[in-house]
């Protein structure tokens, strides 16, 4: 049960006129009266006595009314996105949102089992920091290594196709820097060129 589906019940239950209760939702009279079955179902009570032009509410309903206002009132005082299901014979109110735990909470006073919550996040959030920081290091690493291999294919063709001799003097140089020690950073093969080169 959401809290969606409460307050569509507290505006039936206000209004006891289905059509009203539509008009008053912005939605139309068929999904609202399913949303209510469906909820009379889910609860295993009927809700509701139908009439010809309009509904009364049974003791179950005017129950679940004063509890449902009771829940709505509570929660939203503190703008949180609560949902209500059902666990064997009762219902529990929980929350997703681990923002909106922490802050209900400390609401409540239960600074132990927020603090414990708090160590919970900050560990998974650390996990994720760094399995980012190591999918990115091991996604950069595999571009260095075929930027790589690509080199030393488009080298190797060079050479096997016109030859290095037909290329100019400095480019042929690095070709041939490049093919005698495939594992050195190009940094270094720059600099040790660049040392070996007449100003």
């Amino acid at each position: 049960m959401e809290l969606r589906t409460l307050h569509y019940f507290t505006v039936v239950a206000q209004e006891l006129n289905i059509t009203r209760a539509a008009e008053k939702l912005n939605m139309s009279q068929p999904p609202l009266s399913n949303q209510i079955k469906a909820l009379e179902e889910e609860l295993g009570v009927q809700l509701f006595i139908r009439g010809k032009r309009h509904l009364e509410l049974t003791e179950e309903g005017g129950l679940l009314l004063r509890r449902a206002v009771q829940i709505q009132e509570l929660i939203c005082s503190f703008a949180m996105d609560a949902k209500i299901v059902r666990r064997k014979k009762s219902y529990v109110v929980y929350l997703k949102e681990g923002s909106q735990i922490v802050d209900i909470l400390n609401v409540m006073e239960a600074h132990v089992s927020l603090m414990e919550l708090e160590n919970v996040r900050i560990l998974k959030e650390m996990r994720n920091t760094v399995n980012r920081k190591v999918n990115c290091e091991t996604a950069n690493i595999n571009k260095t290594v075929s930027a790589a291999v690509r080199q030393m294919e488009n080298i190797t063709y060079l050479r096997d196709t016109i030859g290095f001799e037909k290329l100019p003097e400095g480019l042929e140089e690095v070709a041939l820097a490049r093919l005698s020690p495939p594992m050195t950073p190009w940094q270094w093969m720059i600099s040790a060129f660049m040392k070996s080169s007449p100003d």
